[in-house]
């Protein structure tokens, strides 16, 4: 029997959290882990808007972010 590998789970970061944002982010947080797709942050210019999300899914700054 060949054994299969669990699927490499991809983080997704959100910029920006108008309707599309919050849609996208809507929908990874349900449907996202059983096809491997994790949100990794969201980040808005208005950071109030992101008062709804967990606090480490809140990018205060883009700074922040990792340089690849």
């Amino acid at each position: 029997m060949a054994q299969t590998e669990p699927p490499r789970c991809r983080r997704v970061g959100i910029l920006g959290y108008g309707r599309l944002g919050q849609f996208l982010a809507g929908q990874l947080l349900a449907r996202g882990p059983p096809l491997g797709l994790a949100l990794a942050f969201v980040w808005a210019r208005d950071g109030g808007r992101l008062e709804g999300l967990p606090p480490p899914l809140r990018l205060p700054d883009l700074r922040l972010l990792p340089q690849t």
